[in-house]
C-alpha cells in the first residue's frame, strides 16, 4: 500500500493512485490477510504463512491442495500471479517444466529462512540456508503470465539457481535470508531478454553485499571488472534452450548457437584458441563463461581483428615464403616431363 500511495510526488496524486489504479482483488486480499495475523500471537512465522496460503487456494477453488514437496511452490506461485488467468496459466506450466527447474523451485520456495520451521507439507532434502526473496518476482511473473508462463517459472528458476552459487547451502544460515533484486526484467518482454545475448551483452547476477544481489545487463567484459573488484558474480542462463523451440526472432543460425551444450563447448575449447588468446581463455573459463554459447564467447576474444592475418577477397591460400617461392621446380630425369606441382609453381 506504501509503495503505491507513497511512490507519488504529493499528496493527492497518492490517493488518486490507490484509489483509482490499485486492483480491487488485491485490496481485498489484502484485507483479508489482516486477520490471518492475529494468529502469530500463539503461532510461528511458517504455520500462520502456511495457513494463509492454504487459505487463499481454497477462496480461489482450484481444485485439490497441492501435495508433495511441490505444494508450496505452486501454492505460492499461486498468490504471486493474482489474477485466475495467470494462476491457472503458472499451475499448468509448473507441470510442463523440466524436472531440474521444478525441483529448484519447490526446495527454494520451500525455505523458511526461521531457524527449526518447516512447512507441512513440504519435506526439505537438506536443511539449511539462507533462504532467498526473489524481489519483484511477483511483476516478473505477472508480466510473462500466462502466454509465456513455462517461460516465467524457466527463468525465475535459473535466478534461484545461480543465487544458491552465490550463496552455497548452510546448515548454519538457516535463520538467514538474503534478498535477490529483479528489477531490470521484472517489465520486459521474453524477447527483450533473450535479445541481449545476440548485441554483445549478457545477464549477471553478482552480490552488492553479503544480504543483497542484483541482476543486471551488462557488456561480456563487466564481469572482469567485477570480479576483480572483489563482486562474486554469475551468469543467468536466460538465453532460448532447444526443448524451447525457436521463437519468432530467432533465426536457425542463433538458435544452434544457443543449444550448444556445455559437454561440447569443453570438447572444443581446443579449436577456439586459434582466435582467442590464452589468457582470455582461461580468464573466460575461471569467470564462468564457459556456461555462454560459442557464437557469444567469440566475442570475448582480446585479439584485435586487425592484427590476424587476412585472406585475399578470392579466399585463396596466404602467400608462400619468398625462398619457397623461388625454389627450382622438380623434373622428371627419365622423361624430362614436368610433375603437376612443378607446373603450377611455372605458372605462377
Amino acid at each position: 500500500l506504501t509503495d503505491w500511495a507513497g511512490g507519488e510526488p504529493t499528496p493527492l496524486r497518492g490517493a488518486e493512485k490507490l484509489v483509482l489504479k490499485f486492483p480491487h482483488e488485491v485490496l481485498a486480499s489484502f484485507i483479508r490477510s489482516f486477520s490471518v495475523l492475529n494468529e502469530l500471537a500463539e503461532r510461528t512465522e511458517t504455520q500462520v504463512f502456511e495457513e494463509y496460503l492454504v487459505s487463499q487456494w481454497a477462496e480461489i477453488k482450484l481444485g485439490p491442495l497441492p501435495i508433495g514437496n511441490d505444494a508450496i511452490a505452486i501454492m505460492r506461485l499461486v498468490v504471486q500471479a493474482q489474477s485466475i488467468e495467470k494462476q491457472v496459466a503458472l499451475i499448468d506450466a509448473f507441470a510442463e517444466i523440466t524436472p531440474e527447474d521444478k525441483r529448484v523451485l519447490s526446495f527454494e520456495m520451500a525455505r523458511t529462512g526461521c531457524v527449526d520451521q518447516f512447512y507441512s507439507r513440504a519435506q526439505m532434502l537438506k536443511v539449511g540456508g539462507p533462504a532467498m526473496l526473489i524481489y519483484y518476482s511477483p511483476a516478473f511473473l505477472r508480466n510473462l503470465a500466462p502466454a509465456r508462463a513455462r517461460y516465467a517459472l524457466r527463468l525465475l528458476a535459473e535466478v534461484y539457481r545461480r543465487a544458491r552459487v552465490l550463496w552455497p547451502l548452510r546448515a548454519s544460515d538457516a535463520g538467514k535470508s538474503v534478498t535477490v533484486r529483479i528489477d531490470q526484467i521484472k517489465e520486459l518482454s521474453l524477447q527483450a531478454i533473450q535479445a541481449v545475448y545476440a548485441e554483445g551483452q549478457t545477464w549477471l547476477l553478482y552480490k552488492r553485499n553479503e544480504l543483497e544481489a542484483v541482476a543486471e545487463c551488462h557488456p561480456l567484459d563487466f564481469m572482469t571488472e567485477l570480479v576483480t573488484s572483489g563482486h562474486k558474480c554469475v551468469v543467468l542462463k536466460f538465453w532460448p534452450k532447444q526443448e524451447d523451440g525457436l521463437p519468432p526472432h530467432t533465426s536457425k543460425a542463433t538458435h544452434s548457437f544457443s543449444g550448444f551444450s556445455t559437454s561440447s563447448f569443453t570438447h572444443h575449447a581446443g579449436a577456439m584458441s586459434s582466435f582467442t588468446h590464452a589468457g582470455a581463455m582461461s580468464s573466460c573459463c575461471s569467470s564462468g563463461y564457459h556456461h555462454m554459447p560459442p557464437a557469444i564467447l567469440s566475442s570475448v576474444t582480446t585479439r584485435p581483428l586487425a592484427s590476424r592475418p587476412q585472406r585475399s577477397k578470392s579466399d585463396a591460400p596466404l602467400a608462400q615464403p619468398a625462398s619457397a617461392a623461388l625454389a627450382p621446380p622438380l623434373r622428371n630425369p627419365q622423361d624430362g616431363t614436368w610433375s603437376a606441382a612443378s607446373r603450377r609453381k611455372l605458372q605462377m
